[in-house]
């Protein structure tokens, strides 16, 4: 709810994340009222319901570091895909091997293969060095962030798997454990990362960004200044009062045209 609320408030860059981050938590609460209902009428908590909610929330948590170096940096779509097809590859493994499909040998290799793939993109690949050639503290934050919850709180599910299938014991009762320790602490530490970006840009936008209404005095003509709301450009400003300005930078404050 927060997201969405605060998601009006922040530069356009930055929105996507925030309803990122809203989606996973409401598509995560969402199945786990439902799994709760067909626990208490059943007794069993079917291993398809977790993940029909991982193959929506898991890529929408790894394509969030697309999103976070997008909002700073010109970014190849490229960049979207390497992160978002072994994160289908991760799933897609782990659920073939938990259903039977195929051996939990090969299902638990495979996908251990793709978010090894994701770890490396995002430690030495593209991503990273992009993420490293960032200026914005910022988003380097939420990078790291989010990249220390893919590495070591994503750990949890393939510790589970291990458990449930490679020892001896009730495998389903733990796995049930594991899998919904390792949701809670992995979708509620990404969206806190995220609220707290969001945060500290509001907090820096409501100390560096003037509010309300701002005068501007042209010609030296202080008697009738003209008023425009804070974060308009002079030019557009210009605009609107039929005071038209050849522009070469589209009122980005460079070619001087309007000082």
């Amino acid at each position: 709810k927060m997201c969405i609320r605060d998601r009006t408030n922040v530069n356009p860059k930055w929105q996507t994340s925030l309803t990122i981050a809203a989606l996973v938590t409401g598509i995560a609460a969402f199945h786990y009222y439902y799994m709760k209902e067909v626990w208490v009428e059943t007794g069993t908590s079917p291993i398809v319901f977790r993940y029909i909610d991982w193959i929506i929330t898991v890529p929408l948590q790894i394509v969030e570091f697309y999103f976070i170096l997008a909002a700073v940096s010109a970014v190849s779509g490229l960049i979207f895909y390497r992160l978002l097809i072994p994160s289908i590859i991760m799933l897609l493994g782990g659920y073939f091997g938990e259903t039977g499909i195929l051996d939990p040998t090969v299902g638990f290799v495979i996908g251990m293969i793709g978010w090894l793939i994701i770890i490396y993109e995002i430690f030495a690949g593209e991503a990273s060095k992009i993420n490293s050639s960032s200026a914005n503290e910022s988003s380097q934050y939420a990078f790291k962030t989010v990249r220390a919850i893919v590495t070591f709180g994503w750990a949890i599910y393939p510790i589970g798997y291990a458990l449930g299938y490679f020892t001896q014991g009730d495998w389903e009762n733990t796995l049930n454990i594991v899998y919904n320790v390792a949701d809670f602490v992995n979708k509620i530490a990404f969206s806190l990362v995220i609220l707290m970006l969001v945060f500290i840009l509001l907090f820096a936008q409501s100390k560096l960004v003037q509010s309300g209404d701002v005068s501007i005095i042209v010609n030296g003509d202080s008697d009738n200044p003209l008023v425009a709301p804070a974060g308009s450009t002079l030019l557009s400003t210009l605009a609107t009062q039929k005071m038209f300005l050849p522009s070469a930078c589209g009122g980005g404050g460079t070619c001087a045209m309007c000082k």
